[in-house]
């Protein structure tokens, strides 16, 4: 099974890490959030070296099979975060 770090361990990792206060590193973590959301709402590539290439491509519409049932499903267009 995958582990998972909720967002609470992610800064107290980050914390440790760092020598910060938790109190400070939540403060770093949600200004980081905050920058991360309004560069994708604003449609700016982050580029980040080590971690990832992020932005926002339009998909198409498209028909998909539910899997459980094998109805076909229209999913109309929208915006992903690759």
């Amino acid at each position: 099974m995958t582990k998972v770090i909720i967002k609470k361990e992610l800064i107290r990792i980050l914390s440790k890490k760092t020598g910060f206060t938790y109190a400070d590193s939540r403060r770093f973590w949600f200004a980081f959030q905050e920058v991360f959301k309004e560069c994708v709402e604003s449609g700016v590539e982050l580029n980040v070296s080590g971690f990832g290439h992020l932005y926002i491509t339009d998909m198409p519409e498209r028909m998909r099979t539910d899997p459980k049932t094998l109805e076909k499903i229209y999913q109309p267009p929208s915006k992903k975060i690759i």
